[in-house]
């Protein structure tokens, strides 16, 4: 049974709209008991009429959607808990605004993070730091209690990395959710699925036994009909509770059909 399944919407309202009405169609079959959607929500720009109307569909289908993920932060490259940027522009500061608009009508609000370092040797140094790691988890904790977060969703991807960077992302994941969990709030991370992982230099034993609460695994993401199957099937062999089902609806709607 899938009990938690994750969605991304970039930008187009009309990929929203077809999302929503997918979502609608596919969970109205068997119901919701026990499951858990969340929504990945991502934007560029602050254009307040495009963000309103996603506000009310979102809305409008609150009662098959559970959780948001809002694009919000980053670790920037100084080891800081901060905004999302591009170009020079903080749209993770909209993503704030508009997150505590859509938090207004009662989803859980889990925003994502991700990282401004351009190599994995920058974010490696960084994890080793434990008075800036410490520094950046209490920023971000404090964050969360100020918004009303429940809880953060971790998508960091490098290639190529060594097994001593999955060692020491796993440890600083773990060290993470720990604090996260002695304030009742979760941390989920977004993974390849694979096994072994294609990132981050992990192993599927590492992230099985870590503290994380779930795992979405991004391998179904264009794969077709009989991977997505089977990809689930070893995840959740894999992972057990911990799974959590990634579906992409950004690029091939009939494939995610």
């Amino acid at each position: 049974k899938l009990q938690f399944l994750y969605f991304i919407v970039i930008d187009k309202m009309r990929v929203l709209g077809f999302m929503l009405t997918l979502l609608s169609a596919a969970v109205s079959v068997e119901g919701i008991d026990g499951r858990t959607v969340l929504l990945w929500v991502f934007r560029h720009d602050n254009n307040t009429q495009e963000w309103q109307e996603m506000v009310n569909q979102i809305s409008a289908h609150k009662e098959n959607i559970t959780h948001i993920s809002m694009c919000t932060h980053r670790i920037q490259n100084n080891g800081t808990f901060g905004f999302q940027s591009a170009n020079g522009v903080p749209y993770g500061l909209a993503m704030e605004h508009w997150g505590q608009v859509i938090a207004q009508q009662g989803f859980v609000m889990t925003p994502l993070i991700d990282v401004d370092y351009k190599s994995w040797q920058d974010i490696y140094q960084f994890m080793g730091d434990d008075q800036k790691v410490e520094k950046f988890i209490s920023d971000a904790i404090a964050k969360a209690k100020q918004n009303g977060y429940q809880g953060y969703n971790m998508d960091i991807e490098f290639n190529d990395t060594p097994s001593s960077f999955g060692v020491r992302y796993t440890a600083f994941l773990n060290k993470f959710a720990d604090a996260l969990h002695q304030h009742n709030m979760t941390l989920t991370d977004a993974i390849a699925g694979y096994c072994p992982p294609w990132f981050d230099g992990e192993t599927c034993a590492m992230l099985a036994s870590s503290h994380l609460d779930k795992l979405f695994t991004m391998n179904t993401y264009q794969e077709g009909a009989d991977k997505f199957e089977e990809y689930i099937k070893a995840s959740a062999k894999t992972f057990g509770a911990k799974n959590a089902v990634g579906m992409d609806n950004t690029q091939d709607p009939v494939n995610l059909h």
